[in-house]
């Protein structure tokens, strides 16, 4: 049989595969939870999560595909297969890289990353050789790179970070440029219970809210398509879904009245229909409080007018009555709703009299010429004159 029809009969193939048992046991990386202190013991909880990912998680063998270039990690082996028709195969040899033919015996992986060019061929015991065949491929062992995202700009006060319940967070997730890409992200409140939160890009169809309120752990990882994990993060927020409240602010403007001490505006100090009395001198001040993020802002209307920023505290002097909307709003957007306050300004006059007393403080009535005490009546006429 010629050369030419025995180098037809015979061939060599390579697949990748996965080693379950023998010597050949892919050695699974076991990944921990990292937060700010470094990383912390592995979760003892052994549930998995419906789409979710297992708290347990190890890489394994993966052969990705991206339509132009294949990817594996270094836990994938790659096995030569050779067949001959004729007086069979005598050895397989392969190079990786360029390095000098060696004889293939066992499955054999690549650990360094990057771009690598298996060459292998067969020889049989007839001493044909076959034209060395090419295998390209990638080896990513590198995990994406996770950060947690927003929809809008998260507040601290330094020690706290604070949202609000209508904040829309994902999983952010790049992979190395001339890597396998980003296959899935994950995130939940628990480093046991992480769900698919998806493919770590800013899309609708990838942000999600946290309806707890006050302090919430956000944990949070990514796989690529070769199966490379990244070392669970934790994010701590605070949220805040409830808006400030709106009140006069207290007020040094001390006052005398019916015989105690009062502020002006107060609730002390109210007409009949419930009414803030004010003057037309008195400066009126509001204020927010926020048990949570802090208050950013608040804004005031004034009878019919438009709402504007409040700035600073405002003298009402160009009506008997006014009619104002305060809202505040805090540092994550929460608005409350308007508080009405209603004011009256006092133009009345006041009005005084003179008593006649003894020395105990009894009143002494006016008598008339008729030695017969006057009426009240008679007695307020008395005064004015």
């Amino acid at each position: 049989m010629s050369k030419i029809i025995r180098k037809i009969l015979f061939s060599v193939a390579i697949s990748i595969f996965i080693f379950t048992h023998g010597e050949l046991v892919s050695q699974y990386r076991q990944y921990g939870i990292e937060t700010a202190d470094g990383t912390i013991a592995n979760p003892s909880s052994t549930r998995i999560v419906n789409k979710g990912l297992d708290p347990f998680y190890k890489r394994k063998a993966e052969n990705y595909f991206n339509g132009s270039i294949r990817y594996v990690s270094s836990d994938s082996f790659f096995k030569l297969n050779s067949s001959d028709f004729g007086t069979g195969v005598q050895k397989v040899e392969y190079s990786v890289d360029d390095m000098p033919f060696q004889e293939y015996m066992n499955p054999f992986n690549i650990l360094s990353e990057g771009n690598h060019i298996v060459h292998y061929r067969s020889i049989d015991n007839g001493g044909n050789i076959e034209k060395a065949n090419l295998f390209q491929v990638f080896v990513d062992n590198s995990a994406p790179l996770i950060s947690i995202g927003s929809d809008r700009e998260l507040y601290t006060d330094g020690i706290r970070v604070y949202c609000s319940n209508r904040t829309k967070f994902f999983v952010a997730a790049v992979d190395n440029p001339s890597g396998a890409g980003v296959r899935m992200t994950y995130g939940g409140f628990s480093p046991d219970e992480l769900v698919e939160k998806g493919n770590g890009v800013s899309a609708n169809q990838n942000f999600f809210s946290i309806q707890k309120e006050g302090d919430v752990e956000l944990y949070y990882s990514a796989m690529d398509n070769v199966g490379n994990m990244a070392k669970v993060k934790k994010f701590l927020v605070t949220v805040d879904s409830k808006p400030p409240l709106v009140r006069i602010k207290k007020s040094d403007n001390l006052k005398e009245r019916n015989g105690k001490l009062v502020t002006i505006p107060s609730s002390d100090v109210r007409s009949s229909a419930g009414e803030y009395i004010v003057s037309s001198n008195t400066e009126v001040a509001f204020e927010g409080v926020d048990e949570g993020a802090g208050v950013q802002m608040l804004y005031i209307k004034v009878n019919d007018e438009e709402y504007v920023r409040y700035e600073k505290p405002i003298q009402l002097r160009n009506a008997d009555k006014y009619v104002i909307l305060v809202k505040a709003e805090d540092k994550v957007g929460n608005i409350s709703s308007p508080v009405q306050f209603n004011f009256s300004l006092d133009f009345e006059n006041p009005a005084s009299r003179i008593d006649v007393i003894d020395s105990t403080g009894k009143s002494v009535p006016i008598m008339s010429k008729t030695n017969s005490p006057i009426s009240t009546k008679e007695n307020k006429e008395s005064n004015k004159e």
